[in-house]
């Protein structure tokens, strides 16, 4: 069965169509299965089929059944209400379902592909699946939920984890990729592609620039995690991939950076990633400085700890040391007349 758009409306009438099949051994055509669009659609066939029921005692012991069967095996949706808190939970949740499903094996699948129990690579693989807004990871996310065969209390307990799951991460890591500018096609096509290098899977296509951003934040939030033998491998495989000069540039550049250390153990996998990252980042940056041939710039004359924290901060965004001081400035200046106007 194909992922259903606005599944929520219709999500009652399909769990009595679906007992009706598979516990009443009710055969339903498939000309029937492809007029069902609407909920109204859904409602009719259900409808239809329990008035074809030989006597009212029947019709009336069918409608009592079906009534008991969405109230035992469906859950609430207030159990999904917090999914509709922002696009980034949304889109990050239908990525938790595909790296960390439910213990059994669900029957979803949207053209012919599953989402199943899968440590690292998702099963679920569509260029062109139709999720676009929220409001569609959602439906997406509950009809997952709904089709799972757990009880009721393994479900709740489910999205519970989901949800502590999403604390935990956000809470650690509340703006990720804060150093990229997230209204730049450039910078985004980038993360997406130094991702992809470096072994982070997107099992869905974006349609525009905003969803790759989304994409790239729940990939970002749900990676699995790797040892260090593998870490060193991709980052040793990427290398090789450089010319010779290139490495050297690399080299050179990451004497003066605050690198990315395989055997730190204060940081956490996700951390580690994200610290490599941006050093690719500052060094793609202090790269197309150089061939562009940029002068070097004027610094204001400034005492040596003051400018080796420019420095550092340079090393770690790929800013220019201007444009550094010039944003600090307009920080600054920002905070400053906040708190006047405030003081009135």
């Amino acid at each position: 069965m194909g992922v259903i758009k606005n599944y929520r409306q219709i999500r009652e009438y399909k769990k009595c169509l679906d007992h009706i099949v598979h516990e009443w051994n009710m055969t339903v055509s498939d000309n029937d299965m492809k007029q069902l669009v609407s909920r109204g659609d859904y409602y009719k066939l259900v409808r239809a089929i329990v008035d074809s029921l030989p006597d009212k005692e029947k019709i009336k012991e069918a409608e009592t059944l079906l009534a008991a069967v969405v109230n035992n095996e469906l859950l609430p949706e207030v159990h999904f209400q917090w999914l509709h808190d922002s696009d980034r939970i949304a889109c990050f949740s239908l990525y938790y379902i595909m790296f960390h499903p439910a213990k059994n094996k669900s029957n979803i699948t949207s053209n012919g592909c599953t989402i199943s129990d899968f440590s690292k690579k998702p099963a679920m693989k569509n260029d062109e699946i139709d999720m676009i807004t929220r409001d569609d990871y959602v439906d997406a996310i509950m009809q997952y939920v709904d089709e799972t065969k757990l009880p009721l209390t393994d479900k709740v307990k489910y999205l519970s984890e989901m949800q502590k799951y999403w604390r935990k991460e956000y809470n650690t890591h509340p703006q990720p990729f804060d150093w990229l500018n997230k209204k730049s096609e450039e910078d985004i096509q980038w993360a997406w592609d130094y991702m992809v290098k470096n072994l982070v899977h997107f099992p869905l296509r974006p349609i525009n620039n905003y969803q790759r951003w989304q994409f790239i934040e729940a990939a970002f939030y749900t990676l699995p995690e790797r040892d260090l033998t593998e870490m060193i491998s991709i980052i040793t495989r990427n290398k090789k991939r450089m010319s010779k000069k290139d490495q050297q540039e690399s080299d050179i550049h990451n004497l003066g950076v605050v690198g990315f250390q395989i055997d730190s153990e204060s940081l956490d996998y996700k951390s580690k990633f994200l610290k490599e990252m941006r050093n690719a980042w500052a060094q793609k940056n202090w790269r197309e400085r150089n061939r562009t041939g940029q002068k070097k710039e004027k610094v204001p004359k400034l005492d040596g700890v003051t400018l080796k924290k420019l420095n550092q901060i340079q090393q770690e965004t790929g800013e220019g040391i201007n444009d550094i001081i010039s944003r600090l400035v307009e920080e600054e200046l920002s905070h400053y007349e906040r708190k006047k106007l405030w003081s009135h």
